[in-house]
């Protein structure tokens, strides 16, 4: 039926049904199908607490058979559209998005998309509240862990591989949250944000411009306020830049309860005028709380709500509906696939980043060692934040080194025992890092710091000698500082889903030679917040010279460096590469020729000086000499990961064009004349760069 015809028929009770998202409980499912079936809710969350996907609580096939059916007895027979938080995977636990992120790989982004939706597909879920595309430069903040870190352009790669991972599944991707939701004071969760319109455009905006581009089918709104006014609210936000100047055909829901919090912030007096301000910005669904139910009708017959307003939400939501809904066939079967396993093995060892390794310590060779620290025998705590899915199959630390190095792992569960068994071996193995608690939703944390039951670990062997190996399993960037001290070596594997453990085993023995970087700046101290590498020049040095994070001659701090401990796409290998013979095609192109499509050809030769293959990621980075409004240091623009045989070379060659060189001043995209410095190497701080010119 056209949609149109179906939305003339349906009563605004039964459209203003559609606009609402409800909670499923097996306790009161009865209920639950017999207002589906009178028309009066449009779409289900399969959970009952807002927190689902950081329990173990598991989909029941039953009641999503039951919704379905009762959708079919409904008058028009519309179907309820079944979502779900699915992350990082659904039964199998798959790397969190921050660590996805590091492989800076969307070919592997996008597989495991695709993987994720298609088991969750399995249950029954038609719609995933994926990705989250929020920028993060606060790490205390605990949803920095579902995002793709600091970097516009990172991000938005991932974005578009995420939304086209999940289509590709059949399943409606969701891009939240919109908008600035990462900016929040202090880390806080859903504390007031300030953002710029400037800063919105080229900070913020940009990933969800990718999502919409790639097809997304939903966005979410952002908690908190944006200078005070709610995202929920902020009509500028939704209906100028999201429907308006991107083009978004999609529906907007809102996040859980987003809609009645108005009245805690103050900013609507009751659940009516919640319900007018969230429509006229344009959220289309609510999600479980029930201002639109108990309001919509009397606000369009006051005349405050335009019923072309609940039309227009209505058939945005139907569109999705048509495309998405029945997609999922519940199979069993198709979940915990041993092919799935085998990808979160790879997906987890191309997330790991090799931090420091002094003297070569990795790999660890086949000899006896003392193995300790808190996820020695951990699982769940490999999986991270909004992990509702299966332990099975998923092994510990401990059990595949034993499977490597047998004998030779010296087992000690208690730091007061370390020290007694130490005089035999020259190398200690710690297994370190943050539980899964402390990320995610409604987790900022004011310290996050490795803790000092931790570091004791270290600070003993080092104090006698021994060579440290510290491999930390961690959902946030954590300050690494006092760690770093005591660690000849530092892997960090984050929270790498169900194959964690055995991916960190084998970079350690060497089976695999690390290729990740860092998707977000590691801190020396919490004091440094916020620090990214992409920050606007301070109007005292040249660039080169200034303190923030390159630090050769200017410190912003008295008490602290400048730098960072680790910077942004950072990361270390076993063998070691070489770049060269960088070059551009041509020295100058006119703003026309670039509006027109011609780009510069850049290249760079990169060659393995060691003595293992590998990967390297090669990173392209811009510098606008002189524009009229300040722009970053350096802008990461391009990436291409490369592997490379030893004592052989590859070229790697990229266009550089308007989308790279342009920029957001206002609503439109202005390139302006001028240089440029390109730089190329394996991280932010690469010197090696060349100058072009738009003319």
């Amino acid at each position: 039926m056209e949609l149109t015809k179906l939305i003339n028929k349906m009563t605004l009770d039964e459209k203003i049904g559609q606009m609402f998202q409800s909670c499923v409980a097996e306790d009161s499912i009865d209920e639950l199908c017999r207002q589906i079936e009178n028309g009066e809710i449009g779409s289900c969350i399969l959970t009952d607490n807002d927190i689902a996907g950081t329990s173990d609580e598991q989909i029941d096939g039953k009641l999503v058979q039951k919704i379905r059916g009762a959708s079919q007895r409904s008058r028009l027979k519309i179907p309820v559209i079944l979502g779900r938080d699915v992350i990082h995977g659904s039964k199998i636990i798959f790397p969190i998005p921050l660590a996805q992120a590091a492989s800076f790989d969307t070919e592997l982004g996008e597989e495991g998309a695709y993987r994720m939706a298609r088991e969750a597909a399995k249950e029954g879920v038609e719609w995933t509240f994926s990705p989250m595309l929020d920028i993060a430069h606060d790490p205390r903040w605990g949803r920095v862990i579902e995002g793709f870190g600091e970097d516009p352009y990172l991000v938005s790669q991932f974005a578009a591989a995420f939304v086209k991972g999940i289509r590709k599944a059949g399943m409606a991707a969701c891009a939240k949250h919109f908008i600035g939701y990462s900016a929040c004071e202090g880390g806080v969760d859903y504390a007031n944000a300030e953002i710029t319109d400037y800063t919105l455009r080229n900070t913020y905006l940009p990933p969800f411009r990718a999502a919409v581009n790639a097809g997304v089918a939903t966005v979410m709104n952002s908690f908190g306020n944006i200078g005070g006014m709610p995202s929920v609210a902020n009509e500028y936000i939704f209906r100028d830049i999201l429907k308006g100047e991107l083009g978004f055909d999609g529906f907007v829901i809102s996040d859980w309860g987003s809609i009645e919090w108005q009245i805690y912030t103050g900013t609507a007096a009751d659940k009516a005028e919640c319900a007018e301000n969230a429509l006229k910005a344009g959220i289309d669904m609510e999600m479980v709380t029930q201002c639109y139910r108990e309001s919509l009708k009397n606000l369009v017959k006051e005349g405050k709500v335009d019923i072309g307003l609940i039309d227009d939400a209505v058939l945005r939501i139907l569109k999705i509906k048509e495309k998405y809904c029945g997609n999922a066939v519940i199979d069993y079967a198709g979940v915990c696939l041993k092919e799935d396993y085998d990808f979160a093995e790879k997906f987890a060892l191309n997330c790991a980043v090799l931090l420091k390794n002094n003297n070569d310590v990795l790999p660890l060779e086949n000899k006896k060692f003392i193995l300790s620290g808190p996820f020695t025998h951990e699982i769940k705590g490999l999986f991270g934040s909004w992990h509702a899915g299966s332990y099975d199959n998923c092994p510990t630390f401990y059990e595949e080194l034993m499977k490597i190095y047998e004998d030779n792992v010296i087992l000690d569960d208690s730091i007061h025992k370390i020290k007694a068994k130490m005089f035999d071996v020259d190398t200690v193995v710690l297994a370190l890092g943050d539980d899964y608690s402390d990320t995610g939703e409604r987790a900022s944390m004011a310290h996050i710091e490795i803790d000092e039951t931790q570091l004791i670990l270290a600070k003993r062997a080092k104090q006698m000698g021994k060579k440290v190996i510290a491999v930390v399993f961690a959902g946030r960037p954590l300050v690494l500082s006092e760690l770093e001290i005591y660690a000849d070596s530092i892997i960090y594997m984050w929270h790498g889903g169900a194959m964690s453990a055995r991916a960190a085993v084998k970079i350690i023995s060497g089976e695999f030679n690390p290729c990740a970087k860092t998707p977000i700046t590691f801190l020396r101290n919490t004091g440094q917040i916020p620090m990214y590498y992409n920050g606007l020049p301070l109007p005292i040095r040249e660039p080169e010279e200034y303190g923030y994070y390159c630090e050769p001659k200017f410190s912003a701090y008295n008490d602290e460096r400048s730098t960072p401990l680790y910077p942004f796409g950072f990361g270390l290998s076993y063998t070691k590469f070489e770049f060269s013979n960088m070059k551009c095609d041509k020295k100058q192109l006119s703003a026309e020729e670039l509006k027109n499509g011609k780009c510069f050809d850049i290249s760079v030769e990169i060659e393995n000086i060691g003595d293992m293959d590998g990967a390297e990621i090669c990173q392209l980075y811009i510098r606008d000499v002189v524009s009229k409004i300040a722009r970053p240091i350096k802008e990461l623009k391009k990436f291409k990961k490369v592997f490379i045989k030893k004592n052989e070379k590859v070229y790697v060659n990229f266009k550089v064009g308007i989308d790279e060189l342009g920029y957001y001043p206002q609503k439109e995209l202005v390139l302006e004349k001028g240089e440029f410095y390109i730089y190329l190497g394996n991280s932010c701080l690469t010197d090696s760069k060349i100058l072009i010119e738009v003319i």
